[in-house]
């Protein structure tokens, strides 16, 4: 028989998926998809036995993309060998070098293989004693571990292996919308609801005059880090000035919760025109003061739909150290003045709520929204692709996104003279920002 010793590919594991019963199947299929997005056409993804082949083999600079696939435990470059060939090919295939020490892991998915798991590993042991005679065999802690997967078809062969990202599948649990600042926290809030398998969108509230002085900003360059877990993640802009402009003349302390709320409804509105089933901040519990108990169930009830917290329970340096882990650390922590750090210099810790809603009952809140939400544009994200293909954009365009409806995308530039009535008009702008710029100041 003609040996397949030659043909690689690339072996991926999955952990938590294997736990699913009955709807496996469904989450398998939804992990090959994401496989197959990611990769391309020039790639075949298959189910074999608990595992996912993909066939021709990556080159070894393309491999990033499987380490940034939710779902993937992990991943190795294998060698398929036919089964009645096991003892004849693999010694073969490992070379070792003087000394080297190694063991042979042995699994069987094919149980009816006519050796067990323990006698594949004395056997292919001693071949390789054999073919290296300078080798060791160490159980404990080995220089090589020689890994063997019998299936049904053919055997795996592979001694190298890389961690993934883990978690579900991106499209299995839903569609988020992430409160995103820029700082350390929301990447990683974001992050962490993708790897529970949400599609996730990111809207940013800036203090800029028109959203397209956010490009070139920590806020794109985050963004698109992000996006290299997921290619569909998109960047939506909301404007802060109509909420200082209506509120700068309240006092100060209670404007932070005052904001997270403001925050909260807008984003509350988006979620139910465009179908998202949940919001996600990256809140700590007691972090800072809008994150004390109270303060939180205060600004939860200005939402009408699910908040999640993913990082409720995590304290600072954890939060770093996963920021780091996963790449958006540096880029967190460059300059920049996110709507939260200059909404007050001395929150009050614990405002009631009978104060909050007595002062949101004095403007015309549903003015402020509609406002807003006529502003909301739409960034499209310019990511790495680790293959070396084209992907995205340079620079970032923008789009709007409709609030009422499905989030569709037209120009971002009104037609001449068609600028919106419900628009801040030019002076009055100015003079927000005038107000503003004071508050940008180191």
């Amino acid at each position: 028989m003609r040996s397949r010793m030659q043909t690689q590919v690339h072996l991926v594991h999955y952990a938590e998926l294997a736990l699913k019963g009955r709807n496996r199947g469904y989450f398998e299929s939804l992990l090959i998809k994401n496989i197959k997005e990611k990769l391309g056409e020039d790639f075949k993804v298959s189910r074999a036995e608990g595992r996912i082949v993909i066939s021709p083999a990556l080159d070894p600079n393309q491999e990033e993309v499987l380490s940034k696939i939710f779902g993937v435990k992990n991943y190795s470059r294998a060698f398929l060998v036919e089964n009645d060939q096991l003892m004849e090919e693999v010694p073969k295939l490992v070379h070792m070098g003087e000394n080297t020490t190694f063991r042979v892991s042995a699994k069987r998915a094919y149980k009816d293989f006519p050796m067990n798991s323990i006698d594949i590993q004395r056997k292919l042991g001693e071949a390789l004693l054999a073919a290296n005679p300078s080798a060791k065999v160490d159980l404990r802690s080995p220089q090589l571990d020689v890994r063997i997967e019998v299936l049904k078809k053919y055997s795996a062969v592979y001694w190298e292996k890389k961690e993934g990202a883990g978690g579900l599948p991106v499209g299995s649990s839903g569609k988020v919308l992430v409160l995103f600042s820029g700082g350390i926290d929301s990447p990683v809030a974001a992050y962490l609801t993708m790897k529970r398998g949400c599609r996730v969108d990111l809207l940013h509230f800036h203090a800029f005059p028109t959203a397209e002085q956010v490009k070139g900003t920590k806020i794109t360059e985050l963004a698109s880090k992000l996006a290299e877990y997921e290619p569909r993640l998109r960047l939506l802009l909301a404007p802060y000035h109509y909420f200082y402009l209506y509120f700068l003349n309240y006092p100060d302390k209670y404007h932070l919760v005052l904001f997270r709320r403001f925050m909260m409804r807008v984003a509350s509105q988006l979620a139910d025109q465009n179908g998202y089933d949940a919001l996600a901040t990256g809140d700590s519990l007691s972090q800072v003061a809008s994150q004390l108990m109270q303060n939180l169930k205060l600004i939860d009830k200005s939402a009408n739909t699910l908040v999640i917290r993913p990082l409720i329970s995590y304290d600072k340096d954890e939060i770093i150290q996963k920021a780091k882990q996963i790449g958006t650390y540096e880029a967190s922590i460059k300059p920049y003045r996110d709507c939260c750090s200059m909404t007050s210099l001395h929150p009050s810790l614990k405002p009631l709520e009978s104060e909050i809603v007595a002062i949101e009952e004095k403007v015309n809140y549903k003015e402020i929204i509609s406002k807003t939400l006529d502003e909301v544009v739409e960034v499209e994200l310019r990511w790495r692709d680790p293959r070396g293909y084209p992907a995205g954009s340079d620079p970032a365009p923008m789009t709007r996104v409709l609030a009422a409806g499905p989030a569709r995308r037209y120009a971002h530039t009104p037609p001449e003279g068609k600028r919106a009535a419900n628009r801040l008009p030019p002076s009055a702008k100015g003079m927000v920002y005038c107000m503003l710029a004071r508050k940008l100041r180191p």
